[in-house]
Order: C-alpha cells, then structure tokens, then sequence
C-alpha cells in the first residue's frame, strides 16, 4: 500500500519534528524502508536532513534533523501486507480487510511575534480497505481464445465468398 504524509510548514516555523508512524491491528503491516521519499516543494530532499529508525512490523521514526524551512514537505513510502513479510517481521497477520496508519507529530513550533510551544497536530490517521479477493488470496481464471482452422481440401480462395456460400465450401472447427 502507498502513503503520503504532509507537513505544511508554511504557517509557522517547525524548529523540532520527529513523526512516528504506527500500524493497527499492530504489526498487521511491514514499513518498505526503501521506498521512503521525503520531499520539499515537490524536490527530493536529502537524507542528511533527517534520520530514520525502521521499526519494520512496528512502523517507523522520521526525526527532523533542525529547524524546516517554510515550505510543504510530503513524505512518500509503502507498506506490505504479504503474510510472508510479516511474518519475517515478526508482526501479526490481520484476520479483516481494514489497515490503519497512524501518524504521530511531536515536536516545537515558533509562531511570529511568539515564544516557541509544542506543536498542537493531532495524530494524522488514514486507512485502507482491501477488496475481498485480495483478502481471500486472490481469484484465478481460464479464458480460451478460439482460433480458427480451415479443412477444405478446395482452394482457400473459396473460403472468401459470403457467409452462406463458405458454409458449402470451407469446414472450421473451433480449437480452445
């Protein structure tokens, strides 16, 4: 699965930030550290400008290294829920369809022409609902082509008039 955390910064200056991010039903998802993307006004930014602690099946820690610019950072990453995966975690398999994403902002703001305060977000939550297929383990299926083989022993060009006059002269069996 695909999230994307936004922190606009815009408003105020962010002079601490550390985003912890946990998954419910616990350890129902794996965190794909390699697919972390921390971007400033839609530009990558460098990892020198944070930490990362991978808590696999428990999440993670993304701790700002400093004060942020004024400006919309979006966090990009993906979760796993293959059962393998999971259990190479050491995490819980969910037994329902529904993953939750909790997000939890701590750290300090300085507001203009006021003293440094703890930032006041609440914990970002998103969720997603797996379709029951998936769930299930997915759904297999067989579709056939059917092809066409002329028998006509007669020159194939006969087997160009109109319908009704080819049923004289062409033979086809439809192989699946």
């Amino acid at each position: 699965m695909s999230w994307v955390i936004t922190v606009d910064a815009k408003k105020e200056l962010i002079t601490e930030l550390t985003i912890t991010d946990t998954f419910e039903p616990v350890g129902s998802m794996v965190f794909m550290s390699e697919s972390l993307k921390v971007l400033k006004n839609g530009k990558l930014l460098d990892s020198n400008n944070y930490t990362l602690t991978d808590n696999k099946a428990g999440g993670f820690v993304l701790n700002f290294i400093g004060s942020l610019d004024r400006a919309k950072y979006e966090i990009y990453y993906k979760t796993s829920f293959d059962p393998d995966t999971i259990k190479d975690a050491k995490g819980t398999i969910n037994t329902g369809t529904k993953y939750i994403n909790k997000a939890k902002f701590t750290g300090k703001v300085k507001p203009i022409n006021s003293e440094e305060k703890p930032i006041g977000t609440p914990d970002g939550i998103a969720d997603y609902t797996i379709d029951e297929t998936v769930f299930n383990g997915g759904k297999k299926r067989r579709r056939f082509r059917q092809r066409k083989e002329n028998y006509n022993l007669e020159d194939l060009r006969e087997c160009s008039r109109s319908k009704s006059e080819r049923s004289r002269f062409c033979y086809y069996r439809y192989i699946k």
